[in-house]
């Protein structure tokens, strides 16, 4: 194989990981910031006593802290990824490892592991990997 084919399978490669970071971050993104809304308006509801293990007792600040913590950061790396930004790699990095210690707190918090929160623990743990390994 010609060090130009290795060079163009190595570049597709890149182009692969970047795509599926900027469609995994523009998933979190939406469903982060529309979990939000749905929690700080009531449209989402915890049941009452996970939302009394929440700070001040109520999903408001959930919702702000999600929309925060996880939407705001999941949107600037889809930006990044859009803007082909040489800082997307870390980026994804540090969105991902942001992510998982999200549902770190959060079960804290709420004293319960659920199926949602292991799928995203592990999403964030992809954006991470995807993050080192875009270079390559």
């Amino acid at each position: 194989m010609s060090g130009a084919a290795v060079g163009g399978m190595v570049r597709r490669g890149r182009l692969v990981r970047r795509r599926v970071i900027g469609l995994v971050a523009g998933a979190n993104a939406v469903t982060a910031l529309a979990g939000a809304v749905c929690l700080a308006v009531g449209w989402l509801s915890l049941g009452d006593e996970l939302s009394r293990r929440l700070p001040w007792g109520g999903p408001v600040l959930g919702g702000v802290a999600l929309a925060l913590l996880v939407g705001v950061p999941n949107l600037l790396l889809t930006a990044l990824v859009i803007r082909h930004d040489p800082r997307t790699a870390a980026g994804a990095v540090v969105v991902g490892a942001g992510l998982v210690g999200w549902i770190l707190v959060e079960v804290a918090f709420l004293q319960v592991v659920a199926g949602l929160q292991v799928t995203y623990a592990l999403v964030g743990l992809v954006l991470v990997w995807l993050g080192l390994h875009e270079d390559r």
